[in-house]
């Protein structure tokens, strides 16, 4: 005995929604695959490594720096200075000279030299090393927290290339069932040309039912074609998600999890939040930073080196130079001031923010509940909507073989029943995006972090 034509609406979709956990464990496959090739994905991972270097540059201002000086500087003229060394010793030479009756004492002539030097190098090596510094210290704190923002960050990120990827997947699959729908209504419809063929011969129908079965044939053509070309676009964007060729084969298993109600308390998962606090922890050492601006910033230098004339390089042109410098601020226009009360005004501005993420996650979670509950009962309704569709066109493709049944209520018959199956593939659709929300609300997705 050959099997009904309905057989194949109920048979689709008890397959479609039986096989739950294949279907999940391919999905999860996926998902994985397109958090390790997103393109968009990666570039967030170069913020991490970026805040990462700002870090480590952060923690570098703590240790000493050294560094090569060296300077050439040569002139004549300028500035001069006269030191009248003849006129104060030759006296006393001459003196000598005349007690002695020598000349073995010689006269000397007054010394005039000028500043600018001829011909001088100065090259020495400095170290020099913070001793205290509440700019630095404040600083590697924000840099660190930064790199915590932008860690919770890119988890963010990856939630919602889940919840992206999982809505692709679900659209797609939406997508061949609607291309199996309207397979199956023109496979009735081609077999109702056939009856109405057979009855037109055998003087139960007439020539323009054939008409308009045709007719309806064409529009089921066309639906079908659409339906195809929408499938095609589906495939392309999940591929894309997944940076995969376009028109890689996508595999499909099955149909979508049960829902699972969500906790008062869910939102506190929420990677958001946790940016949100570290803002605040950014905010709050920004206001400590410029509240210690008084405090002294103290550092050390050590000069090691060599510096003469003509380039000369011995015990005396070798030198060493150390110092220990202190900047205290004493006024600068009130700008600290002005500038500590915004920092103030941005710890608030942080707080209420978080305060307001709190209600609006906690707000969604509940709606985002709700819609799954929701899209449950109308799955069930849509089940028996089919269920009965495909019995009353059972009972009427049995009135028109015998002639009984209008052609108009069997085309009727025919049309809720494809209805009727479209309306249960979109509402799975639903059903599976409502769930991928409230995962996504509830942060309930298992991600390697």
């Amino acid at each position: 005995m050959r099997p009904h034509p309905f057989t194949f609406f109920l048979a689709l979709f008890s397959v479609l929604l039986a096989q739950i956990p294949q279907a999940q464990s391919r999905l999860d496959a996926y998902i994985q695959e397109g958090l390790k090739a997103n393109i968009a994905l990666n570039q967030e991972s170069l913020e991490i490594d970026r805040a990462i270097i700002q870090l480590e540059n952060a923690s570098s201002l703590f240790y000493p720096t050294v560094a090569f000086n060296g300077s050439f500087t040569s002139g004549e003229g300028g500035r001069y200075f006269n030191f009248p060394l003849g006129d104060i010793v030759n006296p006393v030479y001459s003196t000598l000279n005349q007690l002695t009756a020598s000349n073995a004492v010689p006269q000397i002539e007054n010394t005039e030299a000028f500043l600018n030097p001829k011909n001088f190098y100065d090259a020495h090596i400095r170290t020099s090393m913070p001793l205290l510094n509440t700019d630095i210290i404040y600083n590697k704190r924000i840099q660190k927290s930064q790199l915590e923002v932008r860690t919770e960050g890119l988890v963010v990120y990856k939630r919602e290339l889940i919840k992206q990827i999982k809505s692709a997947y679900f659209q797609y699959a939406q997508s061949v069932k609607a291309i199996d729908v309207f397979t199956a209504a023109l496979g009735l419809i081609e077999r109702t040309e056939v009856i109405t063929e057979s009855l037109i011969k055998n003087g139960k129908a007439i020539p323009a039912q054939l008409s308009r079965v045709q007719a309806e044939k064409a529009k089921i053509e066309a639906d079908l074609n659409t339906a195809k070309n929408q499938s095609s676009n589906a495939k392309a964007y999940f591929n894309f998600l997944l940076n995969r060729p376009l028109d890689a084969a996508i595999d499909l298993e099955s149909g979508v999890r049960p829902g699972t109600s969500a906790s008062s308390d869910a939102f506190k998962n929420r990677e958001e939040l946790k940016m949100l606090e570290k803002v605040l922890l950014i905010q709050q050492t920004a206001l400590q930073m410029e509240r210690a601006y008084a405090v002294p910033r103290l550092s050390a230098f050590v000069d090691l080196g060599s510096q003469a004339e003509q380039w000369r390089v011995d015990d005396k042109s070798r030198y060493y130079l150390l110092g220990v410098q202190m900047d205290i601020p004493i006024f600068e226009g009130g700008r600290n001031t002005r500038n500590t009360k915004l920092a103030e005004i941005q710890v608030k501005d942080a707080k209420l923010e978080l305060e307001n993420t709190q209600k609006q996650l906690q707000l969604a979670i509940s709606v985002a509940s709700n819609n799954v509950q929701s899209e449950l009962e109308k799955l069930e309704s849509s089940k028996q909507l089919q269920t009965a569709a495909a019995a009353y066109y059972a009972a009427m493709e049995s009135g028109f073989k015998s002639g009984v049944t209008p052609l108009l209520d069997y085309l009727d018959a025919r049309t809720q029943l494809t209805n009727a199956s479209l309306a249960l593939t979109i509402q799975e659709l639903k059903l599976a995006e409502a769930i991928a929300q409230l995962e996504r609300e509830t942060a309930s997705d298992i991600i390697n972090k």
